[in-house]
């Protein structure tokens, strides 16, 4: 045991020195992810990732209440995402946690008794006494001031139907209920992305340029032939991925805190974890590629053809509810999204272990699935 661990401490040492030495790893490693989160932070930091998705729960399910969906479906820049009114309790639930994420901007809840209330208005049949229909909207109160231009948007639309209805008096009214959400600004949303990004580039280029290198230098097979491990070898790169990869999630954390004011709310030792986690998942990617690839340079492009769809469509700078609907699915199944998903969770609203449990096991499922790549390839020459 104890030659194992001296061994895989001076290939560790050995492999750092390595690094400190090549100027353009550092650069890539360091600078570049601070570079790039610094740049989109300084043009686009403050702005509001735009979201107007409007939750509806439709507990009537008339023609009266179809017809209100269309009209507000049919605004420019609204979208309605339906919720089952069968269901009160959990499509509420449901709608609920939406607009607590972000991915709904209000939602609100269409009565039973709406449509025969909107038609004896329409007839003329309704008392002038009788109390207008409540439709209860629960917006975002938050720093986007989505919710609330969404309510407006709303109110226009149910003053519609009472000009339609001809009556004095109005037949709906909304009924607004503040709901206090953690949403922030774009640098929010962007920092736990680069973070995310970083740990992909860093486990998947730098695994993948060591290895093969070694192997295209004929430093695997002289290993081969002495006392030293496979185990010891592949503990050693973890160690010093792990090492770079926490000195780079302090400065990208650090520059998000005390250059932009980005505010952690989650726990910090879940980061951690998380940080590990997805550095171990990427790290056996870099493996997969290294036992492919004859040459440096075949890797790198095998790691190019790998990072750079995910790098753009894994949730990393744009949300992936705004991308093309053809493309959705296959961005949400990508590693990077779901690391990306739990880091947010986390950082900005909190979230424990339970609530990101799904993406965590997505990222450990395709953590196993690398590894056992890089194991049914892997060879020393």
């Amino acid at each position: 045991m104890n030659r194992w661990v001296r061994s895989a401490s001076a290939f560790a040492i050995a492999d750092i020195k390595a690094f400190v030495r090549d100027h353009q790893a550092m650069f890539w490693t360091f600078f570049f992810p601070i570079m790039f989160m610094v740049l989109l932070g300084l043009v686009f930091g403050n702005a509001q990732v735009i979201d107007l998705k409007i939750g509806v729960i439709d507990q009537d399910q008339t023609a009266a209440s179809a017809s209100l969906i269309a009209v507000i479906d049919k605004l420019d820049n609204v979208k309605v995402v339906p919720y089952d009114g069968s269901a009160f309790n959990s499509s509420n639930a449901s709608a609920r946690q939406a607009l607590d994420k972000g991915d709904i901007a209000v939602y609100l809840i269409i009565p039973k008794g709406y449509g025969e209330a909107l038609a004896a208005h329409q007839s003329g049949n309704a008392s002038n006494q009788s109390a207008p229909t409540e439709i209860t909207v629960y917006y975002a109160n938050d720093n986007t001031g989505n919710g609330r231009v969404a309510l407006t948007i709303l109110a226009q639309v149910i003053g519609e139907v009472n000009n339609a209805a001809l009556q004095a008096r109005p037949v709906v009214v909304p009924n607004p209920q503040e709901v206090n959400v953690t949403r922030g600004r774009y640098i929010d949303y962007l920092v736990p992305g680069i973070l995310g990004m970083t740990m992909m580039f860093n486990g998947v280029f730098s695994i993948a340029a060591v290895m093969t290198g070694m192997r295209q230098k004929g430093v695997l097979r002289r290993l081969k032939v002495t006392p030293v491990s496979k185990s010891a070898i592949l503990a050693a790169l973890i160690t010093t991925r792990m090492f770079i990869m926490f000195i780079t999630m302090a400065i990208i954390l650090a520059v998000g805190i005390f250059g932009f004011g980005v505010q952690i709310r989650g726990n910090f030792g879940l980061l951690v974890v998380l940080v590990i986690l997805g550095s171990l998942s990427f790290t056996t990617f870099g493996f997969a590629i290294s036992a492919y690839a004859k040459t440096i340079e075949s890797a790198e492009a095998i790691a190019n053809v790998v990072t750079m769809p995910m790098m753009f469509l894994g949730d990393v700078f744009l949300p992936i509810s705004l991308m093309p609907a053809f493309i959705q699915p296959i961005a949400r199944q990508l590693p990077l999204s779901y690391l990306g998903d739990a880091l947010r969770q986390v950082a900005l609203n909190g979230s424990g272990i339970l609530d990101i449990a799904g993406s965590v096991a997505a990222v450990i499922v395709w953590g196993l699935a690398g590894f056992a790549i890089a194991i049914r390839l892997f060879k020393w020459e």
